[in-house]
């Protein structure tokens, strides 16, 4: 995933102000849209990996005053 998706950096800049709440991922956009912040890359490859009965778990929180997935 990493040398084929980009970083959505205005979404990211919404993330780390903490102006993006309540957003949801959408797997099928991500993968569509090849473009993403690190909670959107991490929905994906959970579902990648569940859909392959690979047991996955999505840790999030906040990291230096900034949120992270």
């Amino acid at each position: 995933m990493a040398g084929n998706f980009t970083y959505d950096k205005a979404l990211g800049e919404q993330a780390a102000q903490g102006t993006l709440v309540n957003y949801v991922p959408d797997t099928a956009q991500t993968l569509a849209s090849k473009t993403g912040i690190c909670y959107d890359f991490s929905a994906l490859y959970a579902a990648l990996c569940r859909s392959q009965g690979i047991p996955c778990a999505i840790v999030k929180g906040d990291r230096q005053g900034s949120y992270h997935a």
